[in-house]
């Protein structure tokens, strides 16, 4: 029926994009710094994630001369008042250094009204990037991202990455437009871009 039919064109369209996209090399310039299974086997507990180890990781990367941070983490919740204190001006201060962003969501994104709350006071003064990725609704895949949304007080907000182009260059995204098709691109014919991964509690040994 139709919607098999629909499933195959997104199947095809997906083949024709990666097929077609550009290789720009390795993105030498692009490190993730992930938290692993590894990395959570090391901290005294999962969820939510050590504020310490993201100090260390924000402290780290200003260090070693990054060009920008965007924090992929939510912090809309407390965890020990010193950690959040020290996370909370570790973030501030690295801001001052290099461009940076942390994640941002809301109500809509199914946050609770004292975890939108808290989140808000804990970023003031931070630039932020909504972390909401739109799906395809007849296969639930991400096709899009996201550069803008409006907020209730009609306010825009800007998508992860857009936030984060935004910081490194001034005025380089739309952000009257909502959402865009992924742009792909490979290291190689049939090979996908790759990045440099770092698990976390190694960066100490980098």
């Amino acid at each position: 029926g139709l919607p098999a039919l629909r499933l195959a064109e997104n199947w095809i369209t997906d083949l024709g994009r990666i097929a077609v996209a550009p290789a720009p090399g390795p993105a030498a310039n692009i490190v993730l710094v992930t938290i692993t299974e590894e990395t959570l086997a090391t901290l005294p507990y999962r969820s939510p994630v050590s504020r310490l180890l993201l100090v260390e990781v924000v402290e780290k990367v200003a260090a070693a001369g990054g060009k920008g941070l965007a924090l992929d983490i939510l912090l809309d919740q407390p965890t020990e008042q010193e950690a959040d204190r020290k996370l909370r001006a570790a973030l501030h201060a690295t801001a001052k250094k290099i461009p940076l962003v942390v994640a941002s969501a809301g109500q809509a994104d199914r946050l609770t009204p004292r975890q939108e709350e808290f989140l808000l006071a804990f970023t003031d003064g931070l630039a932020g990037g909504l972390v909401n990725l739109p799906t395809d609704d007849d296969d639930g895949i991400v096709r899009w991202q996201q550069l803008g949304q409006s907020t209730r007080d009609g306010r825009r907000s800007l998508g992860f990455a857009a936030a984060l182009a935004d910081r490194l260059a001034p005025g380089s995204v739309d952000g009257n437009e909502n959402i865009v098709p992924l742009a792909y691109s490979r290291e190689a014919p049939g090979k996908p871009a790759d990045f440099t991964t770092l698990p976390a509690h190694t960066l100490e040994l980098v």
